[in-house]
């Protein structure tokens, strides 16, 4: 009897042990298949990637992704990104394990220049610059600034009351600086030709901006922002801003000539002359 109580004992811990186990890994698939549930492949960079560095098959890499967070253009195998004879470039810089996207780097077969940065239905634009206008050398590719036109009034600046000031173009995309579109510079540098991203009707602004007065570039917050309502800013403006008072004008004072009360005879002698008054 007590033999047989310790067989049973025994069947049943080693069911009890053998349930545990079982429950034990289906908790474990179920878990793995949780984690695993709305993730998809997506390629993203292997090493940080610059402006105009060609993307080779040890650069990329497949990882799994939320599908609900997949940037759009985003790659899904490493076989659309066509690696091998039609290889691409960067169009600007790429961090390890970013996602590759359609926009960031070139079609296939395709160099990096200027153009391949360049939207669709933009234009690029070049405006001449100093340390100045090109805000002591700060203003990078990809950046964002204002476009400000300093003119003559109608034309001729008679003095300093006849200069404006308007805003042209807001929140406007540096494509370039000089012949460079790589925004990864650690020191600012003064650069002789900025080229902006603008649509047509924006180009034939800036074209006849730069033959009626002088261009200054105002650089904007990364986040870009809401274009604003401006007026034209005169330097009548500034000295009501500064509270000066208008010139004042003074009469001149006149200088009298006393004739002394009566008449005056002038006598000529050669080149001498004498005046002598004479009482009525």
């Amino acid at each position: 009897m007590r033999r047989a109580t310790l067989i049973t004992l025994g069947v049943a811990a080693l069911f009890a042990t053998g349930a545990i186990l079982i429950g034990r890994s289906w908790l474990d698939q179920q878990a793995a298949s949780a984690s695993t549930r709305g993730l998809t492949t997506v390629v993203v960079s292997a090493r940080a990637l610059k402006f105009g560095d060609t993307i080779g098959a040890t650069d990329v890499r497949e990882v799994r992704w939320p599908a609900e967070s997949i940037p759009q253009g985003a790659f899904h195998t490493i076989s659309e990104v066509r690696i091998g004879a039609e290889q691409r470039q960067a169009l600007q810089d790429i961090a390890v394990n970013e996602p590759l996207v359609a926009a960031h780097i070139t079609g296939a077969g395709q160099r990096a220049i200027l153009s391949a940065v360049v939207a669709p239905g933009m234009r690029a634009f070049a405006i001449r610059v100093d340390d100045v206008v090109g805000v002591g050398g700060f203003v990078l590719p990809n950046d964002r600034v204002d476009v400000v036109l300093v003119r003559a009034e109608d034309g001729h600046a008679y003095n300093n009351n006849d200069f404006r000031s308007d805003l042209l173009l807001q929140n406007i995309r540096v494509l370039g600086i000089d012949q460079e579109a790589n925004a990864d510079q650690n020191t600012p540098r003064v650069a002789r030709a900025v080229t902006l991203e603008v649509t047509a009707e924006q180009a034939q602004i800036l074209g006849l901006a730069a033959q009626a007065g002088s261009l200054r570039l105002a650089l904007r917050n990364q986040a870009g922002g809401e274009t604003e309502n401006t007026r034209t800013i005169t330097m009548r403006d500034l000295r009501n801003m500064a509270g000066a008072p208008a010139p004042e004008t003074h009469a001149q004072p006149r200088r009298r000539v006393s004739t002394g009360g009566g008449q005056a005879v002038v006598i000529v002698r050669g080149d001498a002359r004498d005046v002598t008054h004479v009482s009525q």
